[in-house]
């Protein structure tokens, strides 16, 4: 920590050295980064690691650091939303991301229908991340989960 302080002390706008001290913040020493994340994600707004650390951060830390008071709103996926639709619709984290949240609104639904409807959102947003980068190993386990939860073996050449 003290290492990303001093960093940061001589060259504030190192944005790599920021997130990583805010990672380390949050995680080993459990301060709140609410403010400083939010401030670097105003300061930034384009730069895709601060929106996918951002993404991840609402994520894991959200209830816990209040980050969403208002219950209406899903600030995880509006976020992933927006990158994708005013930043770059090929971020593979937030697709990767939109299609964990859609499987698993698809997990907790009982209605049949909606329930292909969120699976098949899903897989497209796995797909899609395939067809970016065909290694990424969270959109090929996305989709066997969702054959998985569905019960159906996976069509060869897929």
């Amino acid at each position: 920590m003290k290492l990303y302080e001093e960093i940061l002390e001589r060259t504030p706008n190192y944005i790599s050295a920021k997130l990583r001290w805010l990672l380390l913040a949050c995680t080993s020493e459990n301060k709140v980064i609410k403010d400083e994340i939010t401030e670097l994600l105003e300061k930034v707004d384009d730069d895709l690691d601060v929106r996918s650390f951002y993404g991840w951060y609402v994520k894991k830390f959200g209830k816990k650091h209040q980050i969403n008071t208002d219950k209406s709103k899903d600030i995880e996926s509006e976020h992933h939303r927006d990158t994708l639709n005013k930043h770059d619709s090929h971020d593979c984290y937030a697709l990767v991301s939109l299609g964990n949240i859609y499987c698993s609104l698809a997990r907790e639904i009982k209605d049949a229908t909606k329930k292909d409807q969120y699976y098949t959102r899903a897989a497209q947003l796995y797909q899609k991340t395939l067809t970016i980068d065909s290694h990424n190993a969270f959109a090929a386990q996305g989709v066997a989960n969702i054959f998985a939860d569905k019960k159906q073996s996976v069509p060869k050449g897929y």
